[in-house]
């Protein structure tokens, strides 16, 4: 289903925060377009923050356009920002479709910013990140356009020990 969703601090299609969480089977078909200062946006979850026990995100999609026009520090397809979180955070079987248009510090495909241990198994975006779009070949369009400091098509930027096991851009 679709819609539109807005917020303060953290924002997500499915949710803005989702510490200490069990995610499996759920979709976010929604476009997002935050107008003001928030700290984190995500097309299925805003940010994982300061969970006490371990995270696992499974069979999970975000679809949709992610619009940030202010300065947001994370934005990312599936989650903006994962801090703080004491145990293990792991996505498997996740993947993110639409376009991402963001000037925030940290824009990736699949997660904005990490610090914690992550364990990514078959993850998928479906996107391609590009800040000057005269330099795409004729044809081919941007499905994620950012400027931010650090962008990726998978992270904007991980800081932390991280396993990936099938983790794609397409």
């Amino acid at each position: 289903h679709s819609g539109s969703v807005s917020g303060n601090d953290y924002v997500g299609g499915l949710a803005g925060d989702a510490p200490d969480s069990t995610l499996k089977k759920c979709i976010s078909h929604i476009d997002i377009a935050v107008e003001s200062d928030v700290e984190s946006v995500g097309g299925l979850l805003g940010c994982v923050s300061w969970a006490e026990e371990a995270v696992d995100i499974s069979y999970c999609a975000s679809v949709g356009d992610i619009t940030t026009v202010y300065d947001t520090p994370y934005a990312a397809g599936l989650i903006g920002s994962i801090t703080g979180c004491e145990d293990d955070v792991t996505i498997s079987y996740c993947y993110y479709k639409g376009t991402l248009e963001s000037e925030a510090d940290f824009v990736g495909g699949i997660i904005g910013y990490t610090e914690n241990t992550l364990i990514m198994t078959q993850v998928y975006t479906f996107a391609t990140i590009c800040d000057d779009l005269s330099a795409l070949p004729d044809g081919v369009e941007a499905t994620t356009i950012a400027g931010g400091e650090y962008v990726g098509d998978i992270f904007g930027l991980y800081g932390a020990d991280c396993e990936f096991n099938g983790v794609y851009c397409i």
